[in-house]
C-alpha cells in the first residue's frame, strides 16, 4: 500500500476533476480519496457543459468521470480529455464497467483505470497509485528528453567544429565522446 507521505512528496495539491451527476457519489469518492491523498484539491462538475468550463481553469492532475451521465457518455469524455489534455491520467468511476468486453474497451481508448462504485473503498488506492505511475511515466519522458536536447546539443557542436576542418583532433574526441554516452544508453 502506498502511503499519502509519498504522494505529497511527488505531487503538491494534486487536482483532481471530478465528473459525475451524483453529488452523493461525489461526496463518497471525496472522502475515500482524501484518505490516501490529503493534500488533493477537488473540482467537480455534474455535466458535460460544466466539465469543459472547468477543465480550462483545473489544470487537472487526473480526471475521474462517471461512465453514464446524462448528457453524454464516459467514451466520449475520455475521448475529448485525451485530446485536450493527453498526459493526464483517466479514471472512470461507474457501476456499468463490470462487462469485460467494455472495460477493455475504455482501457484500449486510453483510460488509465477503473472503479466500481459498489467498491468505492479502493478508490483511494487505486487512484494514488495512477498518480504515481503518471510521475513515473512523466519523469521518465522528462529524462528521455533531456537526452535527446543533449543529443541535439552536442550534434550542433558537431556541426559547428565540421566547419573549421582546422579542429579535427576537437571533433574526433567529441565524436568519441558521443558515441560512448550513447552506446551506453543502448546497452
Amino acid at each position: 500500500m502506498l502511503n499519502s507521505q509519498s504522494t505529497q512528496e511527488m505531487v503538491e495539491n494534486p487536482t483532481i476533476v471530478i465528473l459525475d451527476d451524483s453529488e452523493a457519489d461525489i461526496a463518497l469518492l471525496k472522502i475515500h480519496l482524501k484518505k490516501y491523498i490529503p493534500e488533493c484539491i477537488f473540482v467537480t462538475a455534474e455535466s458535460k457543459a460544466e466539465l469543459l468550463k472547468k477543465v480550462e481553469w483545473a489544470m487537472p492532475d487526473m480526471i475521474i468521470s462517471d461512465y453514464n451521465l446524462p448528457d453524454t457518455n464516459g467514451l466520449e469524455v475520455l475521448l475529448m480529455m485525451k485530446e485536450k489534455f493527453p498526459a493526464v491520467p483517466f479514471v472512470f468511476i461507474t457501476g456499468m464497467l463490470n462487462d469485460e468486453e467494455k472495460t477493455a474497451e475504455t482501457i484500449l481508448l486510453g483510460a488509465d483505470g477503473y472503479i466500481l462504485k459498489h467498491n468505492m473503498l479502493t478508490a483511494g488506492e487505486k487512484v494514488q497509485s495512477i498518480i504515481h505511475k503518471s510521475l513515473e511515466h512523466k519523469s521518465t519522458f522528462e529524462a528521455k528528453q533531456a537526452t535527446k536536447d543533449k543529443f541535439d546539443f552536442q550534434s550542433e557542436k558537431i556541426k559547428e567544429l565540421l566547419s573549421n576542418r582546422a579542429d579535427y583532433d576537437m571533433i574526433s574526441m567529441e565524436f568519441q565522446k558521443l558515441l560512448s554516452h550513447y552506446k551506453a544508453i543502448v546497452d
